[in-house]
């Protein structure tokens, strides 16, 4: 038989093993030194383990454990509930003042209505107008990076390999410092 594995050892020491098999690491561990001192090594563990008091609990440990593993984000849109009530209410409090005021409620409502989606019409052709222009600017952006690569490479041709890895080295420092300031300046608010 091959050495014992140390889930066997412990399979054996809590009598967990078929008598067949336990006769089995018993034959084996009269004739291996090693593993009858793994095996007392683990009675040792064992009763260590055994003798120390019962470690009780406290309530709610599992969700606790939980929460600090996988925290729950907090919800960014506080506001979109305390929004949408106060359109709603604004809408009812409008609707309610034009029927006190003798105004037609279906009349009403398709003048809202209209006001509304000529609301939605105006934003969506800025939004579309929007979107052209930043195509455009991407394909005018394209078009000079373009240009900008074949002057690069016709110059590299004609620069020895030092001077290449010099500017090219410049050039990627003042990426990184662009980035760090664009980051600054529009993303954190710094102007500093």
């Amino acid at each position: 038989m091959k050495c014992l594995t140390v889930q066997q050892i412990y399979l054996y020491l809590e009598e967990e093993l078929s008598p067949e098999k336990a006769s089995k690491v018993k034959k084996h561990l009269v004739s291996c030194d090693k593993c009858r001192r793994a095996l007392e090594e683990r009675r040792l563990l064992h009763t260590a383990s055994l003798s120390l008091p019962q470690w009780n609990v406290p309530p709610n440990f599992a969700e606790k454990t939980i929460e600090k593993i996988f925290p729950v984000e907090k919800r960014k849109f506080r506001w979109a509930p305390i929004l949408a009530t106060a359109c709603s209410s604004l809408f009812l409090i409008t609707v309610f003042s034009a029927v006190l005021q003798g105004q037609k409620l279906p009349a009403f409502l398709f003048g809202v209505l209209r006001t509304v989606w000529g609301f939605i019409e105006k934003t969506s052709l800025f939004a579309v107008k929007l979107i052209k222009v930043s195509v455009n600017l991407v394909k005018v952006l394209q078009r000079f990076l373009e240009m900008i690569s074949q002057e690069l490479s016709s110059l590299t041709g004609s620069l020895g390999t030092e001077i290449q890895v010099i500017s090219i080295s410049l050039t990627l420092i003042l990426l990184f410092l662009t980035a760090f300031i664009f980051r600054r300046i529009f993303i954190t608010g710094e102007t500093k």
